[in-house]
């Protein structure tokens, strides 16, 4: 072997040894020669983005968002040989997630692969280091990046003095070891944020770099894909179905004082139980009442209407015969497109599917429109609560919800 040969073999074992530690030592800094390649670094003023709120997905509009969009487009430039698993995911497809606003990336890459391993470590570094006017997290917030998972661990702009924290999770995509998952506030998401425009934008959150070590961290933690628009504090804590962060100072946990009586407008407007459950606990919901959402024309004479109700699960269908006019209930509206299966249900953090109290049949009660849900919650904080549709049919009226322990 030529001594040229030896050096070039000598020089390639170092470089894997150091990207190897990275994978085993998580959270440790290694310089890993030829692999610090970072993004571009604009020029940019003094003033900077704060550290981003918890916005968490509350609708389902699956469009890549322009910033998610650039963002990706940078990083698959930058670190070759990575991939792209998707920005969008659908609306049937596990729980809360910011994929389902196209608020989420998600970057394919391996904890098993030494090379990806040490470009993940780039990009953190880059992303969380201190720029020349002392903002922390700089490029993050400049981006409007609202948090990262990877490999067992998650990264939240909220929670950020905490630093890397422990992800609850199982399965390599589960823990995110395929893949790191970026989410992104609302303006980082639609590009406004000063990274793309020069211009810093108010995307809420705290003023300042946070509180306690203040490090991301190169190593950031080790795990991947998650999912979260609101402005609540609060956070995804594990996976993979749910959300994937903390609250930027989250209150103590306590345990919930229930059972809790809310009135839920059936107009779209968003209501939050009082009460933080916690998660991995049991709950059950039960909601009670109809409400008037349409009117149908209910003989030949034009100024005879009957209305048309509606209750958390099902719907009044009209159905004209020589009979006249019939008014059968059904889970499902005989219209509504892509909304079909959910139009119209009282949504409990995403979740739209209820069982009857009194079932007639036809999986809805008719006699009392009393409903009930069984609720696991995937992170601390509380439930949200809307009529799925409600703004676009001009609903009028309310629902009863009761949120108890399990068995209760």
């Amino acid at each position: 072997m030529s001594f040229t040969a030896a050096v070039r073999r000598a020089r390639h074992a170092a470089t894997v040894t150091a990207a190897a530690a990275l994978i085993s030592g998580g959270l440790a800094a290694v310089a890993v020669p030829g692999y610090a390649v970072t993004p571009k670094t604009p020029k940019f003023s003094t003033t900077i983005e704060n550290l981003s709120p918890y916005q968490p997905q509350t609708t389902c509009a699956p469009i890549a968002r322009p910033g998610v969009i650039k963002f990706r487009a940078l990083v698959l430039a930058t670190y070759k040989g990575t991939g792209d698993d998707g920005i969008v995911r659908n609306c049937k497809i596990g729980g809360r997630s910011e994929h389902k606003e196209g608020r989420a990336w998600d970057w394919q890459v391996s904890v098993k692969n030494a090379h990806q391993v040490a470009q993940v470590h780039a990009l953190f570094n880059w992303l969380f280091a201190t720029d020349a006017y002392g903002h922390k997290y700089a490029m993050a917030r400049r981006l409007g990046v609202m948090y990262i998972i990877w490999d067992k661990k998650i990264w939240g702009a909220y929670a950020s003095g905490s630093g890397w924290r422990p992800y609850s999770c199982s399965g390599v995509t589960g823990c995110h070891q395929d893949h790191v998952h970026f989410s992104f506030n609302w303006p980082g998401a639609n590009g406004k944020t000063s990274y793309w425009t020069k211009v810093t934008v108010n995307v809420g959150g705290t003023p300042g770099n946070g509180g306690g070590n203040g490090n991301g961290g190169s190593g950031g933690g080790k795990g991947g894909s998650g999912g979260a628009t609101g402005g609540t504090t609060g956070g995804p804590t594990r996976g993979p179905t749910g959300g994937d962060g903390d609250g930027l100072h989250p209150p103590p946990v306590t345990a919930p004082t229930l059972p809790e009586t809310v009135d839920v407008a059936v107009d779209g407007r968003h209501v939050a139980t009082t009460q933080r459950l916690e998660a991995g606990h049991h709950y059950l919901v039960t909601v009670s009442g109809s409400y008037t959402y349409a009117t149908v024309q209910s003989s030949w004479d034009d100024a005879d209407g009957q209305p048309l109700l509606a209750d958390a699960e099902c719907t009044q269908q009209p159905q004209w015969s020589r009979a006249g006019l019939s008014l059968a209930w059904s889970p499902t509206p005989a219209y509504g497109g892509d909304w079909r299966e959910r139009l119209l249900d009282l949504s409990v953090d995403g979740a739209t599917v209820w069982t009857p109290a009194t079932d007639d049949g036809s999986g809805c009660d008719q006699t009392d429109h009393r409903y009930v849900m069984s609720v696991t919650p995937d992170r601390d904080g509380p439930l949200d609560l809307h009529v799925v549709g409600g703004a676009r049919t001009g609903a009028t009226g309310s629902l009863t919800v009761t949120v108890s322990t399990a068995g209760s």
